[in-house]
């Protein structure tokens, strides 16, 4: 899915978050703060055009069955409507309530999980098949599995001396040559592609899988249980949960770079000096607060700031986010208290 700018459509944009946590808003059903956020969506679109014309933008959405897609409550939504399509995002964390109609989708308060998609491997292991499933945010699929034959071909040991062994010995033997032909299959499927790697398993066989794996994406941290005991959607929520915390790791490295990178003039928090940064292809990476919105525009004009959101105008942070991920930099969104100097936007430079 494409959320950056398309800077020849002036269609509105239609992006909505509802959160997963009912605590926050424990008064009202995930359908009547659906039917709120969509109250809003037709306010803002009347601003912009005929009523019938934004009723009509707005029909799909109604047609949403809100209460099926956050009914365990495991994730939060983002939905993104426009052009005549509708995109779902499901998010393991928790979101604000919000709807912004703009010319861009506002992808600010998920930027990290959208740049990353978030794009990961999971193996399900079990003693007769280890299987590979693909998974971002959107979902998670199986891709390829590896089934195990009664007799290993390349385990070389006669029936003879399989009676020999004991029953244990013969089994643990057994499982290690499955796993280590599978790993070679699995990694021939996977190739060149570059995604962290999950494995779920019972405890007895994830050690031998790790002691068999060469991937450097394997992630240490791992899911324990039967793969076959959880639902697709779970085993993905679990995924993404292992990927958040790799996410603080992450924040904690751009930050002690941040700090690095300013005494040496190759970091900002000035922000018409990253605007032009980012025009110029100039930042390598860039941090937004993700809880503070500066609504107003900077496309071909000087920077301009509203106190209030007016017309398609989205937040200057969203856009400048999109524009740097355009030009191959990376983005982090951080609460404005973690921000370097508190600023709303800082930025490391090539």
């Amino acid at each position: 899915m494409t959320l950056i700018r398309n800077e020849s459509s002036v269609k509105p944009r239609i992006t909505i978050y509802i959160s997963r946590a009912p605590s926050q808003y424990s008064h009202r059903s995930y359908g009547v703060r659906w039917v709120h956020l969509l109250k809003d969506a037709e306010q803002q679109l009347d601003s912009l055009m005929a009523k019938s014309k934004a009723r009509e933008i707005l029909a799909a959405l109604w047609k949403v069955d809100i209460e099926e897609l956050l009914g365990n409550g495991r994730a939060s939504l983002a939905i993104f409507h426009g052009d005549g399509s509708t995109q779902i995002l499901r998010i393991p964390m928790d979101l604000q309530d919000r709807c912004v109609v703009a010319d861009s989708f506002h992808i600010k308060p998920i930027l990290y999980w959208v740049q990353r998609d978030p794009q990961f491997y999971l193996l399900g292991l079990d003693s007769r098949s280890v299987r590979l499933f693909s998974g971002s945010a959107s979902g998670i699929k199986l891709v390829h599995e590896v089934t195990r034959q009664e007799i290993l071909p390349d385990e070389r040991i006669s029936r003879g001396a399989r009676m020999k062994r004991s029953v244990q010995d013969t089994k643990k033997k057994d499982l290690l040559a499955f796993f280590s032909s599978a790993e070679k299959e699995i990694r021939a499927f996977i190739g060149k592609n570059r995604h962290p790697v999950i494995v779920v398993g019972v405890k007895a066989h994830i050690p031998v899988y790790r002691s068999v794996n060469r991937d450097p994406d394997l992630l240490t941290e791992f899911i324990t249980g039967n793969p076959a005991g959880w639902s697709p959607q779970e085993l993905q929520t679990k995924s993404t949960e292992i990927l958040g915390r790799l996410f603080e790791s992450a924040k904690d490295r751009i930050l002690h770079e941040y700090n690095d990178a300013e005494p040496r003039g190759l970091a900002t928090t000035e922000l018409t000096k990253i605007i032009h940064a980012a025009y110029q292809g100039q930042i390598r990476k860039l941090m937004v607060a993700h809880d503070l919105n500066l609504w107003g525009s900077f496309k071909n004009t000087p920077l301009r700031l509203h106190s209030q959101k007016t017309g398609v105008e989205d937040d200057v942070l969203d856009d400048l986010a999109e524009l740097v991920l355009s030009r191959g930099g990376k983005v982090m969104t951080l609460p404005v208290s973690e921000m370097p100097h508190f600023e709303p936007a800082a930025a490391i430079l090539k």
